[in-house]
């Protein structure tokens, strides 16, 4: 019989924070954004890529990875950016929910059932790439904005500098062996994404109204 403890949502594990970015902002996009708007389907490739970390830290932590199941999740990090400002040039954020579903699904299965590789406590470290990523993203798009001379409203500043503290928050609490400090960070820069998330979408769907 499992104990009360085991059967509870335990939220100092490292991958609830990003369980519950990835929820709340696909939550949010149903509710605000809609799925009739066209900036719905941005919504779900920010939710998706969050809910995509969340697996991969929660395989770290059950010491299921492979280098390879690691480096499919990884590249699914790489959607927001790519639906947004084109690191990899612009990609329809509709096919990008199907390309994230994909990668979600093939970086369990690589991970969990070895098909390639057998596990490798070193690809641990690959989550960091997704964890640099978002903070590149943040950053980049504010960027791209400034130089462009397009619009950089306060909600969509607050929504992308919110990325960057997440980000290097669950750098530095990856990397500092889970101190209970870095966990109450953590936290807290999840609570202020979320909340940027909800004045961005209430009045510029996702800050894409702005171009």
């Amino acid at each position: 019989m499992r104990s009360k403890s085991d059967s509870s949502i335990q939220f100092d594990k490292p991958y609830m924070p990003w369980v519950v970015f990835g929820v709340a902002l696909i939550l949010i996009d149903l509710v605000i954004s809609k799925p009739t708007s066209w900036t719905f389907a941005y919504g779900v490739v920010y939710g998706l890529s969050g809910l995509t970390i969340a697996v991969m830290l929660y395989l770290v932590e059950q010491k299921k990875i492979t280098t390879i199941g690691m480096l499919v999740g990884a590249l699914v990090s790489l959607l927001p950016d790519a639906v947004s400002i084109g690191f990899v040039g612009y990609l329809n954020a509709t096919t990008a929910i199907w390309i994230g579903l994909v990668g979600l699904a093939a970086m369990y299965v690589l991970n969990t059932k070895e098909i390639i590789g057998k596990y490798d406590e070193k690809a641990s470290y690959l989550i960091l790439f997704p964890f640099v990523m978002w903070a590149v993203f943040g950053g980049h798009y504010i960027l791209v904005r400034m130089q462009n001379n397009m619009p950089l409203p306060w909600q969509t500043l607050f929504y992308h500098v919110s990325f960057i503290a997440f980000s290097v928050s669950a750098i530095v609490r990856f990397v500092s062996a889970e101190s209970e400090d870095m966990q109450n960070v953590e936290w807290l820069c999840a609570l202020l994404v979320v909340i940027s998330a909800l004045l961005l979408t209430v009045g510029l769907g996702w800050g894409l109204l702005w171009s």
